[in-house]
Protein backbone atom coordinates (compact mmCIF):
# COMPACT_ATOMS: atom_id res chain seq x y z
CA UNK A 1 0.00 0.00 0.00
CA UNK A 2 1.37 3.58 -1.29
CA UNK A 3 1.69 6.60 1.49
CA UNK A 4 -0.75 8.43 -0.03
CA UNK A 5 -3.03 5.50 0.38
CA UNK A 6 -2.51 4.41 3.49
CA UNK A 7 -3.46 8.27 4.62
CA UNK A 8 -6.02 8.09 2.25
CA UNK A 9 -7.26 4.88 3.97
CA UNK A 10 -6.80 6.52 7.61
CA UNK A 11 -8.25 9.72 7.22
CA UNK A 12 -11.29 8.01 5.62
CA UNK A 13 -11.69 6.31 8.81
CA UNK A 14 -11.72 8.80 10.61
CA UNK A 15 -14.37 9.93 8.52
CA UNK A 16 -16.06 7.04 9.32
CA UNK A 17 -16.19 7.02 13.09
CA UNK A 18 -17.03 10.95 12.78
CA UNK A 19 -19.95 9.84 11.72
CA UNK A 20 -20.50 6.62 13.79
CA UNK A 21 -19.95 8.35 16.77
CA UNK A 22 -21.97 11.79 16.51
CA UNK A 23 -25.10 9.13 14.45
CA UNK A 24 -24.64 11.11 11.18
CA UNK A 25 -26.40 9.46 8.12
CA UNK A 26 -25.53 10.40 5.15
CA UNK A 27 -25.84 8.53 2.10
CA UNK A 28 -22.70 7.44 -0.70
CA UNK A 29 -24.12 10.69 -3.16
CA UNK A 30 -23.69 13.05 -0.08
CA UNK A 31 -20.66 11.71 0.85
CA UNK A 32 -19.67 12.14 -2.58
CA UNK A 33 -20.83 15.29 -3.00
CA UNK A 34 -18.47 16.69 -0.48
CA UNK A 35 -15.48 14.40 -0.92
CA UNK A 36 -13.64 17.51 -2.93
CA UNK A 37 -14.17 18.77 0.32
CA UNK A 38 -13.26 16.30 2.70
CA UNK A 39 -9.95 15.45 0.68
CA UNK A 40 -7.62 18.17 1.02
CA UNK A 41 -8.41 17.78 4.47
CA UNK A 42 -7.45 14.04 4.37
CA UNK A 43 -4.17 14.82 2.67
CA UNK A 44 -3.35 17.92 4.91
CA UNK A 45 -3.88 15.34 8.27
CA UNK A 46 -0.96 12.57 7.08
CA UNK A 47 1.21 16.21 5.76
CA UNK A 48 0.67 17.42 9.40
CA UNK A 49 1.76 14.07 10.97
CA UNK A 50 4.69 13.75 8.74
CA UNK A 51 5.72 17.72 9.68
CA UNK A 52 5.14 17.47 13.42
CA UNK A 53 7.17 14.24 14.19
CA UNK A 54 9.75 14.57 11.12
CA UNK A 55 12.42 15.95 13.98
CA UNK A 56 11.61 12.89 16.20
CA UNK A 57 11.59 10.39 13.47
CA UNK A 58 14.52 11.63 11.30
CA UNK A 59 17.42 8.91 12.98
CA UNK A 60 15.49 6.29 11.96
CA UNK A 61 14.43 7.61 8.61
CA UNK A 62 18.31 8.19 8.18
CA UNK A 63 18.60 4.59 8.71
CA UNK A 64 15.68 3.92 6.00
CA UNK A 65 13.01 3.03 8.64
CA UNK A 66 9.69 4.34 7.79
CA UNK A 67 8.23 6.85 5.69
CA UNK A 68 7.99 10.72 5.84
CA UNK A 69 7.18 13.22 3.14
CA UNK A 70 9.54 15.56 4.75
CA UNK A 71 12.07 13.13 4.16
CA UNK A 72 11.00 11.97 0.71
CA UNK A 73 11.46 15.96 -0.20
CA UNK A 74 15.36 15.68 0.82
CA UNK A 75 16.02 12.42 -0.53
CA UNK A 76 14.17 13.24 -3.80
CA UNK A 77 14.80 16.67 -4.36
CA UNK A 78 17.73 17.19 -3.20
CA UNK A 79 16.66 19.74 -0.85
CA UNK A 80 17.43 20.71 3.12
CA UNK A 81 15.66 19.39 5.51
CA UNK A 82 14.59 23.34 6.16
CA UNK A 83 13.36 23.49 2.82
CA UNK A 84 11.61 20.38 2.69
CA UNK A 85 9.59 20.98 5.97
CA UNK A 86 8.94 24.88 4.68
CA UNK A 87 7.51 23.10 0.99
CA UNK A 88 5.35 21.13 3.49
CA UNK A 89 4.23 23.05 5.49
CA UNK A 90 3.12 25.29 2.41
CA UNK A 91 1.42 22.66 1.07
CA UNK A 92 -1.02 22.07 4.27
CA UNK A 93 -1.92 25.69 4.36
CA UNK A 94 -2.98 25.36 0.84
CA UNK A 95 -4.67 22.58 0.88
CA UNK A 96 -6.53 24.22 4.05
CA UNK A 97 -7.17 27.06 2.01
CA UNK A 98 -8.85 24.76 -0.56
CA UNK A 99 -10.66 23.49 1.72
CA UNK A 100 -12.44 25.76 3.37
CA UNK A 101 -12.92 27.82 -0.33
CA UNK A 102 -14.48 24.38 -0.88
CA UNK A 103 -16.88 24.63 2.02
CA UNK A 104 -17.69 28.52 1.75
CA UNK A 105 -18.90 28.37 -1.84
CA UNK A 106 -21.30 25.27 -0.98
CA UNK A 107 -22.83 26.71 1.91
CA UNK A 108 -23.36 30.17 -0.20
CA UNK A 109 -25.00 27.81 -2.31
CA UNK A 110 -27.35 26.14 0.18
CA UNK A 111 -25.63 22.88 -1.31
CA UNK A 112 -25.33 21.37 1.90
CA UNK A 113 -27.85 19.62 3.63
CA UNK A 114 -27.99 20.14 7.44
CA UNK A 115 -27.07 16.70 7.70
CA UNK A 116 -23.71 17.09 5.80
CA UNK A 117 -23.13 20.77 7.42
CA UNK A 118 -22.89 18.55 10.47
CA UNK A 119 -20.61 15.90 9.14
CA UNK A 120 -18.46 18.80 8.18
CA UNK A 121 -18.19 20.48 11.20
CA UNK A 122 -17.43 17.55 13.13
CA UNK A 123 -14.80 16.33 10.48
CA UNK A 124 -13.25 19.77 10.74
CA UNK A 125 -13.22 19.27 14.37
CA UNK A 126 -11.10 15.88 13.64
CA UNK A 127 -8.93 17.54 11.56
CA UNK A 128 -8.57 21.37 13.96
CA UNK A 129 -5.01 21.87 15.98
CA UNK A 130 -2.97 19.24 13.08
CA UNK A 131 -2.45 22.76 10.96
CA UNK A 132 0.38 25.14 11.64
Amino acid sequence: MSRRALVKTIASTIGIIVRICMNIRLDQDEIEAIQHITDPIEECMGLSNDYFSFKKERGDLRQGKGLNSVWFLVQKEGISEVEALEQVKSKMLSLEKDHNTAVTELMERGALTAEMQRYLTFFRLAHGGLHV
